[in-house]
């Protein structure tokens, strides 16, 4: 079924087994700006083509971890199957949808060496489509040239337009106005978090993932799942920590917003299992104890979620704030502990003591 397409913005292998937020969010963003787009998660079609073949584990290495060696170079009978795969995925796109632009996102170095072999693909197979990238992924350091991968994209022309930082405003300048080279977005504030809409999770078949047991003790007897925001950043500074480097500020969603995501997501697909991408959910208390509210006067006992926190006092997070996050949903946190010793947690800058951890 054709159905044209602005934008098709795709996710890169290699990725983990699952739904990829980039492509369905920038998706439901351009959507939201009047720009029609298709979000597709080419890495789980790449796992769910490859994965049974007796070469996956090497063709899996060889593509996430390339980029540490000047040796990337693909056997001949691996090579053959992936391009072909990559001339089928591009030509499928083509045929449903017909995209003026092609949004590659590039989530972790892991997917650096694909793009290299799907780039040139693109401009025979679609030579007509504009190539826009972004992601994570390209402001992180090449191995072998020692430099942002953003940049030897662009010192060699292989795209349009490179997108560094959060996209989910930046992308609506860049195909509205045809902004090519390289785009630095400016940071988020807690008001564009707000503005920001749920992705189109519409645009995957999520059943797909069911077949992939990633992490059994991560989610619950459903294996799909969908990830949700709700903050960027970080309201600590420890001395490891590279988070206030991306976003040097905490922003954080209204709890009620997220809540009603949430809710939204299990109402329309039936997915009970729910991962935050927040660097800790709890940042904002306040804003976490309303979103656990709105969950458990809506939906009670009903969704699973976990995600990343930090240890608070027991003046700022009472038992009753954990009676709350069970009833809403709440299975699990991952907390980042780093030594048992509170002097050298102090010298880190972690700020709880063993009876906040107790």
């Amino acid at each position: 079924m054709f159905m044209h397409k602005d934008v098709v913005i795709v996710s890169v292998p290699y990725t983990e087994a699952m739904p990829m937020v980039a492509p369905v969010l920038l998706s439901s963003c351009l959507e939201n700006a009047g720009i029609s787009a298709k979000g597709v998660d080419l890495s789980i079609k790449f796992t769910e083509r490859f994965i049974d073949e007796p070469y996956w584990v090497d063709l899996r290495n060889i593509l996430t971890f390339g980029t540490t060696s000047n040796d990337t170079s693909l056997p001949r009978h691996m090579a053959i199957d992936v391009f072909k795969f990559i001339k089928q995925q591009l030509l499928d796109i083509k045929e449903k949808y017909n995209p003026k632009w092609l949004g590659l996102s590039i989530f972790t170095n892991e997917s650096v060496n694909f793009s290299y072999l799907m780039i040139p693909y693109i401009k025979k197979y679609l030579p007509e489509v504009k190539i826009i990238i972004g992601g994570r992924g390209l402001e992180l350091t090449n191995g072998v040239h020692n430099v942002p991968n953003y940049k030897i994209y662009h010192q060699y022309g292989m795209v349009d337009s490179i997108v560094i930082g959060d996209s989910e405003a930046s992308i609506i300048d860049v195909i509205k106005y045809g902004r090519t080279g390289v785009i630095f977005s400016a940071q988020q504030t807690k008001e564009d978090l707000d503005r920001i809409p749920p992705p189109k999770w519409e645009d995957y078949d999520l059943k797909v993932y069911d077949k992939f047991k990633y992490d059994k003790n991560r989610l619950d007897e459903d294996q799909r799942y969908m990830a949700v925001t709700a903050s960027k950043g970080c309201v600590r500074s420890c001395t490891f920590c590279d988070v206030a480097s991306w976003w040097p500020d905490y922003i954080f969603r209204d709890g009620e917003n997220v809540a009603d995501e949430i809710i939204a997501g299990y109402r329309n697909t039936g997915i009970v299992n729910f991962e935050f991408t927040d660097n800790l959910v709890n940042g904002s208390i306040t804003n976490y104890r309303k979103m656990n509210q709105r969950l458990a006067d809506e939906i009670p006992n009903t969704i699973a979620y976990r995600g990343f926190a930090i240890f608070r006092g027991k003046n700022q997070m009472p038992d009753s704030d954990f009676d709350l996050m069970a009833k809403a949903g709440c299975k699990a946190w991952d907390v980042g502990v780093e030594s048992g010793s509170e002097s050298v947690r102090n010298e880190l800058r972690k700020k709880f003591s063993n009876d906040d951890m107790d």
